[in-house]
Formats: C-alpha cells, sequence, structure tokens
C-alpha cells in the first residue's frame, strides 16, 4: 500500500500536469468545432436571408405589374370619357348626365 502512495506522491506533479494540458486541448478543440459551426449557421442563416429579400422583390414586383396595368386601363377609360365629354355649359348631353 505504501508503494501506491509513495509512486503517487512522486508522479502527483506528472498527473496534474497531464490533466490540465489534456482539458487545455479539449477546451481548444471545442472551441474550434462551436467556431465552424457557428460560421456554417451564419452563413446558411445569410442564404435563407437572400432567398427571403429575392422572394419579397419578386412579390412587389407583381404588384407593381398589376397596379401598371390597372392604371393603364384608368387612364384609357378616362380618355374615353375626355373624348365624349362636352365641355360647353349649354350642352344638353351634359345637363342630362347631371340630371
Amino acid at each position: 500500500m505504501k508503494e501506491i502512495g509513495t509512486w503517487l506522491l512522486d508522479n502527483l506533479g506528472t498527473l496534474i500536469t497531464s490533466g490540465v494540458i489534456s482539458s487545455f486541448l479539449s477546451i481548444r478543440i471545442t472551441r474550434r468545432k462551436l467556431k465552424a459551426e457557428v460560421e456554417t449557421t451564419e452563413a446558411t442563416a445569410k442564404g435563407s436571408e437572400l432567398d427571403n429579400v429575392e422572394k419579397a422583390i419578386s412579390i412587389y414586383r407583381e404588384m407593381v405589374e398589376d397596379l401598371k396595368k390597372e392604371l393603364n386601363s384608368h387612364s384609357d377609360k378616362l380618355l374615353i370619357l375626355e373624348n365624349n365629354a362636352c365641355f360647353d355649359p349649354e350642352c344638353k348631353e351634359r345637363k342630362s348626365i347631371r340630371a
């Protein structure tokens, strides 16, 4: 029993040093791994963000095209009304429309 105790006391510094070194190396390796995972996650998030922006732009473009068609339709109708309108205050057509 004394031999084990003596051996532990003689090698205690080595055991503590090897424990500290292995803990330090484990922490370094874990930090590198986590850093790589974070970078991968950030890259994926940026890609998703770009996809969302592209989808939003596509939706807005469709809305603009629809509004453009509607505006052109109303412009055509306004042009027809202006061409058929009678601006003479004594015009019978004008009075009949008001009545």
